[in-house]
């Protein structure tokens, strides 16, 4: 005979929640699913241009994007990092560290 294991999860009910806690909060109010797609990103390289002046050596400029599913979706120059489309993705960085959510619209429950 198969007995079924229940699982429980401790709960503080006294803890606060965390920023990404409230941060997932805040956008399900606005009726949307944060769906972390960091680790589904590759960083690479593009060429920016260049950065030298006239009578100078060619210097090229660079910068990181981030491509998910071939698409460049963020990028950081050196100065700013931030998404290009901020309709369909969102930033959360924290400290030195980040996350790439992708927002996605929750469906009306009927």
């Amino acid at each position: 005979m198969k007995k079924e294991r229940t699982h429980k999860k401790l709960v503080d009910l006294n803890s606060k929640s965390s920023k990404i806690g409230r941060l997932r909060t805040e956008w399900e109010k606005k009726g949307y699913d944060l769906v972390n797609v960091t680790g589904l990103c590759e960083a690479k390289i593009g060429n920016s241009g260049w950065c030298n002046n006239f009578n100078e050596p060619d210097e090229d400029c660079y910068h990181v994007k981030i491509n998910y599913r071939n698409e460049c979706i963020a990028s950081f120059d050196g100065k700013e990092f931030y998404v290009i489309n901020d309709d369909e993705y969102l930033l959360f960085i924290d400290s030195e560290d980040f996350i790439i959510f992708r927002k996605v619209k929750e469906k009306k429950k009927s």
